[in-house]
C-alpha cells in the first residue's frame, strides 16, 4: 500500500502488508493497522486505530485538514 500525506517524512511511503487468500476484511484491516502503527514515519504523525476492516489515522497534534492524506491499497 502507499500512504501519502504532506506531514509524513518520505511521502509517498510504500508499506508492505502480507495477506493470504483466506484473510477476511477484518483480518486485513488489523494487518494494515499494525503495519501503519509500527512505521516510524506514520506513527510520528498519527495515532492508528479502527476496528474490523476500518483504519483510522488521527493526528497527534490538531492541525488543518490534510487534503493530501490518502491510503492506496493495490
Amino acid at each position: 500500500m502507499t500512504i501519502t500525506s504532506r506531514d509524513v517524512t518520505g511521502s509517498p511511503l510504500a508499506v508492505s502488508v502480507a495477506v493470504t487468500s483466506g484473510d477476511t476484511a477484518s483480518i486485513v484491516g488489523g494487518l494494515i493497522r499494525t503495519a501503519l502503527a509500527f512505521n516510524q514515519y506514520i506513527a510520528a504523525q498519527f495515532l492508528v486505530s479502527g476496528s474490523g476492516a476500518n483504519v483510522v489515522l488521527t493526528k497527534h497534534i490538531a492541525a488543518a485538514n490534510d487534503t493530501t492524506l490518502n491510503i492506496a491499497i493495490a
